[in-house]
């Protein structure tokens, strides 16, 4: 019987990587035009940046654009930018022009009418501010019981650190819960190896062969079906 849903936020509640990938895009142009780079160049260091601190660290701050910026600055040999203004504003054109998933917070509330528990929990961007306007931006904090940061925790998943907790808040039993997620390998093996059930939105029709993943889906609105499936 599932009685707790743990919800993932950008990519699952949000649209947001299309617009992550559009916003990298334009600041690497305005930036490679303003020091002489190659825009390709720098979105391709960023990329790769990205793909380091996700692989090599669960901590929070590995998130931290400023941090990212960094270490491409460095390597280049930029060193008239403000990291901290230039992190400002990656957040704010982010958040300007992200947009919530067709149906999302009607799940959420058709989820509650069923009783269930759900709580978000979700990566740091690196500093708490910027997913706090997020989520306060959609107003998900006041549909579900919680929203657990990994800056409250001190790491990113895939830890079992944040997981725990979440089960903490919840004050359910692993097999109690489903785990929902968009990005599989950091958001499904660790809740599945504990126990849970784990739901992957599939939003570009990739290919992964997770054993880790009881269920795949393409829009969040079919969460409902997998529940009463599940429950019944």
């Amino acid at each position: 019987m599932i009685k707790g849903v743990l919800l993932d936020l950008d990519g699952t509640l949000i649209d947001f990587r299309d617009v992550e990938l559009e916003v990298e895009n334009s600041l690497c142009e305005e930036l490679g035009k303003k020091h002489g780079v190659d825009p390709r160049l720098l979105f391709h260091l960023l990329i790769n940046t990205r793909m380091k601190h996700r692989h090599a660290s669960s901590r929070p701050i590995d998130n931290s654009r400023r941090v990212w910026f960094k270490e491409i600055f460095e390597l280049l040999g930029i060193k008239n930018e403000n990291l901290e203004e230039l992190e400002k504003r990656y957040w704010k054109m982010i958040n300007s022009n992200i947009k919530e998933f067709p149906g999302a917070r009607e799940v959420i509330k058709k989820l509650r009418e069923k009783g269930l528990k759900i709580g978000i929990i979700t990566d740091s961007d690196g500093a708490p501010e910027f997913k706090d306007e997020r989520i306060r931006k959609f107003g998900f904090h006041e549909l579900v019981d919680f929203v657990l940061k990994s800056d409250e925790v001190g790491y990113n998943k895939p830890s079992p650190i944040i997981f725990e907790k979440a089960l903490e808040k919840l004050g359910l039993k692993p097999e109690e819960v489903l785990v929902v997620g968009d990005d599989a390998p950091r958001d499904l093996p660790t809740p599945k190896s504990m126990g849970m059930k784990t739901v992957w939105i599939n939003h570009g029709g990739k290919s992964i062969d997770g054993n880790y993943i009881d269920y795949e889906i393409r829009d969040i609105q079919e969460l409902i079906e997998i529940i009463e499936k599940l429950n019944s």
